[in-house]
Order: C-alpha cells, then sequence, then structure tokens
C-alpha cells in the first residue's frame, strides 16, 4: 500500500467523485466507511475518511481533463506531472 492515500480531483467537474487508486487504498476506504471497496468516493465520504486518517490522505487536485486509462502506466495519474497542486 502507498501512502498517503490520495484523492483525485480533476478540475473538469466542478462538483465530482474522488478517484482512489490501490486495490489496497480503496479497501482501507471501504473499511472507514464500513461499506464495499470502490474506486471513487463522494465529498462526505472523503470527509469521513479524512477525518479518521488525516495524516495518511491527501487531496489531489489535477488541472489536466485526461482520463486515468489514458496517463502512463507507471503513475496512474496525470497530476504527476507539472502542474500539479497537493493539498495537505
Amino acid at each position: 500500500m502507498r501512502i498517503p492515500i490520495y484523492f483525485r480531483h480533476t478540475a473538469k467537474e466542478e462538483r465530482g467523485p474522488y478517484e482512489v487508486k490501490g486495490d489496497l487504498e480503496q479497501k482501507v476506504g471501504a473499511e472507514v466507511l464500513n461499506t464495499e471497496s470502490k474506486e471513487y468516493y463522494y465529498r462526505p465520504e472523503v470527509r469521513e475518511i479524512r477525518g479518521k486518517l488525516r495524516t495518511t490522505t491527501v487531496y489531489m487536485f489535477s488541472l489536466y481533463k485526461y482520463r486515468v486509462e489514458e496517463t502512463p502506466a507507471s503513475t496512474g495519474f496525470p497530476g504527476f506531472e507539472p502542474p500539479l497542486f497537493l493539498l495537505q
């Protein structure tokens, strides 16, 4: 499992889901919420997860409008190339 767990939000959606990559990372989120594992979480769910795992989670805001499938397989996120804003 990679720490921190990134909650990725793209600039193309004003209010949309936050994406979490990685099976273990998704299972941790599901365990905190006591639900099934999933790849996308909505803002109230992210707030609850971050409330319990404050130091192990990070918001990631990507200015890129690519889908994850279009990115290099090495990172899984287009946001690791500039510009990128990470807020902790």
